[in-house]
This record gives structure tokens, sequence and C-alpha cells, in this order.
């Protein structure tokens, strides 16, 4: 965002906004609205637009804002707004025409840093998997440092900077959330690194007592950034998703997706942890039986939430009955 004075285009977000109820849903909204319309103004006075004329234009792309809010509105409560499907095709034309015209370029820093990272991180990968069968012959704290330095340390920052960097379909991450995303993804990585090389060496129990508690860190930061992640699509993005409605449980129910994920932290703490018990009291030749059965049953759950079977209950005589003496 550039330094410009945004107090023309607050005053005008501030007035379409002033006659409607003020809830969560439409201050997220009004703050997207806000980062859009700041975009795109920028973008117009770098084409040569004045101030104000960038202002207004960036407005009247965006449409009918009080249109927008009332689709939040319904939406929040439960109901569909009626709609012809040529208002449909409509739509959903003019949400990829807006996606169009507001396409986000990459930035080659962005391009470059991430190329960087993927390169060492993959070097990372390749050196430690050695290390883990005994190919290279390191010491363990040998192998440790290339697994955290080389390997869990490019990929945290890879997760990092790609959720803060904008793109067409999101806004970006808050810096400190990124941040957080990428410190879960460094210790999930490391974790995952060492419990690699314990397998290599048994007698090295600390390790498998490390791994174990970054993983469970890990889950449990990812699951907390999960639940209070806010809506990051901007409105075009959202009109479209809503236009074309996906046809599998989680697209359409979004409190399932949610359950969904707090199962899963659920089960995998659950496994690692029993990984750890069986490590020390039945030695690692079965323990590893505790994470492949928590991968089978999150397969399991992924099933039955994802593909529900559908009600086919049938009312009976005795059902139409009692439904009978209460009309």
């Amino acid at each position: 965002m550039s330094g410009r004075d945004n107090t023309e285009l607050d005053a005008r977000l501030d007035e379409a906004f002033r006659r409607l109820p003020e809830t969560d849903d439409l201050l997220d909204l009004k703050n997207e609205l806000r980062a859009s319309l700041v975009a795109r103004a920028d973008e117009l006075e770098a084409g040569g637009s004045g101030p104000t004329a960038a202002v207004a234009t960036a407005f009247a792309e965006l449409g009918d804002i009080g249109a927008i809010a009332a689709e939040v509105i319904g939406n929040g409560s439960g109901r569909e707004a009626p709609a012809s499907s040529a208002e449909e095709r409509t739509q959903g034309q003019r949400a990829i025409e807006l996606m169009r015209r507001h396409k986000v370029r990459p930035k080659p820093a962005f391009v470059v840093r991430t190329v960087i990272l993927a390169v060492v991180t993959a070097a990372g990968l390749a050196l430690t998997a050695l290390a883990a069968f005994g190919i290279l012959g390191w010491p363990v704290w040998a192998s440790v440092i290339v697994a955290v330095v080389v390997l869990a340390a490019p990929a945290g920052v890879l997760v990092g900077d790609g959720t803060h960097q904008e793109t067409t379909s999101n806004f970006p991450v808050p810096g400190g959330r990124a941040a957080a995303y990428g410190t879960a993804a460094f210790l999930a990585a490391a974790g995952l690194a060492l419990g690699a090389l314990f397998a290599r060496d048994l007698s090295q129990t600390w390790l498998i007592v490390v791994a174990a508690s970054l993983l469970v860190v890990a889950i449990a930061w990812f699951s907390y950034l999960g639940a209070t992640q806010t809506n990051r699509k901007k409105p075009w993005t959202r009109a479209l998703r809503e236009h074309y409605q996906g046809t599998d449980r989680f697209s359409r129910d979004e409190a399932a997706a949610a359950r969904f994920g707090i199962y899963a932290a659920v089960i995998m703490i659950v496994a690692v942890a029993l990984f750890i018990v069986l490590s020390f009291t039945v030695g690692f030749v079965w323990s590893w039986l505790a994470l492949v059965g928590g991968i089978v049953v999150f397969f399991l759950v992924l099933a039955r939430m994802l593909f529900a079977p559908e009600s086919t209950h049938t009312p009976s005589n005795s059902d139409n009955n009692k439904g009978a003496g209460h009309e």
C-alpha cells in the first residue's frame, strides 16, 4: 500500500456502511473492501489518474456495496437471496471480470526467494534422508543441525512468506500471523526430521522425545491458527464461490469442515502420545503401529464426514398418524 491520503476513500466507504447494521461479518467485509479499493486506487494513480478520479473509478468498478452487504447478511442468517439463472450468470461473469481486472502479479523478489528457499529445502530433505538411512555416516549432532537449519528453517520461512503474500483470490495474512504459520511449519518439519533420525539410531531416545514434543506443539498451533483464521477471500472470489458452490460436504458445510479439523488434531495428538509411551515401554518395534493406527482412523473419519450418506428415512404409517395428530 502506498503512503497517499485515503481520507476521501474512507469517507465514501463509511457513508456506504452508515445505514447497515454493525455486525462482525459486515466489519470483515468493510475491511476487505477497503483493502481492495486502496489497492485499486493505487494502481489507477500509478497509471496516471488523479487521486479523486482513482477513488471514484475504484468504487465504480466495485459496484453496489449495499448489494454485496445484503448478500453477506443473507448468507449469515441462513437465507439465500432469490435470483434467476440469468442474474446468477451475470453475477458470475462480473466476479470473473473483477478477478481479471484485479489480478495480482507475483513480485520478482518473492519469486526469487521462493525458488532459492525451495532448492535449499529440497537439499536439506535429501541430506536428512541420506543421514537417516546411514548412507552419509554423519554423527548425530551434524545430522540434527542439517535437519533443523537446512530443512526445517527454510520450510518455515517458505510457509510464512507465502501466506504473507497477496494473491488475486486472497488478502495477505498479517505479518504476525504469517510468522506464526511459519513457526508452526518449522516445528512440524523439525519434528518429522528428528523422528526420521531416531529411526536410524534407536539408542538416541532424546530424539524421539524432542520430535514428538515438536509435533504435538505444531499440531496444536496449526489447529489454533486455523480455528481463529478470518475470511481472507476477496469479494469477487466469494461471489464466485457462492455462484459455483462445491458439491462436497466441506464446501457446503463450513461447520463440518471445522469439526473435521478438530478431530484430525485430536487423532494425531493421541497417536503421537501413544507412540511415545509405547516407545518407552514395548520398544520402537511395535510403537510405530500407533502412528499407523492414527493415520487409518484419520482417513476413516475423513471418509465418514466428507461422504456422509444421505438420509433415506421414509415416513411410516405410524409416523404419518403421529404427525396427523398435531395438524
